[in-house]
């Protein structure tokens, strides 16, 4: 394969205008959120604290101090983004005949195969789903992931809203240990809707046991993600040790 300039596989904007700048764009990137959690971390406290002579000191070595800058400096210093998420470009295979043997390529993303024509078209396309099916790792209705060549990729779906609620949740929760879960759900928007704090219904009679519940979920993946990111990986929302 023939490797091309680098780029980001999630987008990131700092913005070059004074008025771009002023809106921190960059907060609404995958790669802002990773730092983020990471700060969350208190073994990765104590090891920034220790300068690296700890259990993540591994860790310590490619991400650095994340409490003595801001994610922008942090970022740009010794081009750190560009080196712990960039990713190559490089023209990616297509399907087409093969004319010479050394037009085939040795990659995880393409099989080279050998079809004598002289068998009949229905067999020839019976063996191929055959192969195909138990090479292709793809599923109906799952978006098949590129491989990526960042030295540390995304590693799962996300969406930029429920990392911000998960955030907002899990700092609320950490300076208000005592607080119900109802009302952090209240008080970080998990659920718009007004409701009565007697009756515990919203205004449009849901039980918030709802909100509660919600509260919970958000709480307990943004443990797993902290977890996960103490081994390079984001952003995990299940138990690391499963």
């Amino acid at each position: 394969m023939t490797f091309k300039p680098r780029h980001f596989a999630h987008k990131i904007v700092f913005g070059r205008t004074k008025s771009m700048k002023s809106q921190e764009l960059y907060k609404n990137s995958v790669y802002y959120y990773w730092y983020e959690f990471l700060k969350r971390s208190d073994n990765y406290k104590k090891c920034c604290k220790s300068k690296g002579k700890d259990k993540l000191s591994e860790l310590f070595k490619d991400f650095g101090d994340v409490f003595n800058n801001d994610f922008k400096t942090w970022w740009k210093e010794n081009d750190r983004g560009v080196n712990l998420f960039a990713e190559e470009l490089y023209e990616k295979p297509t399907f087409k005949e093969l004319v010479k043997s050394n037009d085939m390529l040795q990659s995880d993303e393409i099989i080279n195969i050998q079809v004598p024509l002289t068998l009949p078209k229905r067999f020839l396309t019976q063996q191929f789903h055959k192969l195909l099916k138990s090479r292709h790792t793809g599923t109906k209705g799952k978006r098949f992931n590129e491989i990526s060549t960042a030295r540390y990729p995304i590693t799962s779906r996300y969406s930029i809203q429920s990392l911000k609620i998960m955030l907002r949740i899990y700092d609320y929760k950490l300076n208000n240990p005592k607080a119900p879960l109802w009302k952090i759900g209240k008080d970080c928007k998990v659920m718009i809707q007004e409701f009565d704090v007697k009756t515990k219904k919203d205004s449009v009679g849901a039980d918030l046991n709802k909100v509660s519940n919600a509260v919970h979920r958000y709480l307990k993946k943004a443990k797993c993600i902290i977890q996960n990111v103490e081994r390079g990986k984001f952003p995990i929302m299940t138990n690391s040790k499963k």
